[in-house]
């Protein structure tokens, strides 16, 4: 299904929009009242060694205030619905979209390990503001770390290093300068939905200096 993000990035903005319903009805079901609360949702499409991973990261108040002005405490811990009724509604899409037949859909509902997930295991205190701001800082992040990469000029190559991947088995990987450049310019956002952030384009536009000749 990745692709379908990578040729349609409306796509994202929709999947927003179910993720934040999916936390509004949670507050409401379990405050048992009409609740007001507090999500950001931010999408992401980087993975590790510059893949195309479509996911979202979430800023969720585990807290929402009702029509009277009272305070609700909300926890999220049973993150097996979430995922659970996010797989359904994800899948409802694409089918309405014709991007899936209602046959495949079905089997993909069926897998075991269907590729979806849901963590809330990072939970942030109101009063720590650092943590707030690293939180943030890392949602906005660059598709690469300057320190994981390394630029071979002599054979217009890239040395790309990180941490042991399990699922891919393997921690590093070399890349043409051009090849390079273009596995992360598929993470230029579409016009206008960017962030607005000169820095973002350091790496390209380092890489492709040194390489022009």
């Amino acid at each position: 299904m990745r692709i379908y993000f990578k040729n349609d990035r409306n796509l994202f903005a929709d999947v927003s929009k179910i993720i934040f319903s999916i936390i509004t009805d949670y507050y409401n079901e379990a405050a048992n009242t009409a609740v007001k609360g507090g999500a950001m949702v931010s999408y992401q499409s980087l993975g590790d060694l510059l893949r195309f991973n479509p996911h979202y990261h979430c800023l969720v108040l585990e807290r929402g205030i009702d029509e009277t002005g009272s305070f609700h405490h909300i926890p999220i811990k049973d993150t097996a619905r979430f995922t659970e009724v996010f797989i359904r509604r994800v899948i409802k899409l694409f089918v309405d979209r014709g991007l899936l037949d209602r046959r495949f859909a079905l089997k993909i509902l069926s897998w075991k390990h269907s590729g979806f997930s849901v963590d809330a295991s990072v939970s942030i205190p109101a009063s720590s503001k650092k943590a707030c701001v690293n939180l943030s800082q890392y949602i906005i992040r660059h598709p690469v770390s300057l320190k994981k990469i390394m630029y071979i000029k002599e054979k217009a190559i890239i040395l790309y290093h990180t941490k042991y991947n399990d699922y891919w088995k393997e921690s590093r990987k070399l890349l043409k300068a051009v090849d390079f450049i273009a596995e992360l310019t598929q993470h230029i956002p579409p016009k206008y939905k960017h962030l607005g952030n000169p820095s973002d384009c350091t790496v390209l536009r380092s890489v492709f200096q040194q390489n022009k000749g």
